[in-house]
């Protein structure tokens, strides 16, 4: 019995230190690898400005990132691709509604390492937010993703990022194993006894 309760505080400390940002930011939805070591990243909101329309995002992506491919938007928007950074522009998209944006891009980085978006959203009547916090649970956190070898076409080495998010990956890494192990022992164990 006191094992269930150690494995399910595991879990919620897992969930808790893994849990997605709040849906009030810009965020990145999924990095998906598509080919040749390039990945698609889904940038999304699902807010405006104090109630008004976003009518544009400016995502500065991170030193050694190539945009490769298509953009995705919503109906009636452009995107368009300058060396650092990407702009969506288009009809208002409403306080409350989600907007969904992809782009293929090739990232450099090292393993571990989070890779910070800045982005820029700007709404009707001048309103904006600024999301380009390197913290994760900052008010106006910067979207961001954790370098993988699956999501970088050029690895330069090992890093635990600019917030030590590599070591917590670890050490949540190390308490999950503990906890399946133990568990697993404790199973084993069991059947031993009933046989």
């Amino acid at each position: 019995m006191k094992l269930r309760w150690v494995t399910a505080f595991a879990v919620m400390a897992l969930l808790v230190l893994l849990g997605a940002p709040a849906s009030a930011h810009v965020l990145i939805d999924a990095v998906e690898p598509v080919e040749d070591g390039a990945v698609r990243v889904t940038f999304s909101f699902d807010h405006g400005c104090d109630g008004a329309p976003t009518d544009e995002i400016v995502v500065s992506t991170p030193e050694g990132t190539d945009v490769v491919g298509d953009l995705t938007q919503p109906d009636g928007w452009i995107g368009e691709v300058t060396e650092s950074s990407i702009r969506w522009t288009g009809p208002a998209i409403a306080d409350g509604d989600p907007g969904t944006f992809t782009a293929v891009m090739r990232l450099t980085g090292r393993v571990g390492e989070t890779l910070l978006f800045p982005t820029d959203q700007f709404c009707e009547g001048g309103g904006t937010y600024t999301w380009d916090d390197p913290a994760d649970d900052a008010e106006e956190p910067a979207p961001r993703v954790v370098g993988t070898a699956a999501t970088l076409d050029e690895i330069v080495g090992a890093d635990t990022g600019p917030s030590g998010a590599g070591s917590t990956a670890v050490a949540v890494a190390v308490l999950l194993s503990a906890v399946i192990g133990a568990t697993a022992l404790r199973i084993g164990s069991d059947r031993l006894r009933r046989a």
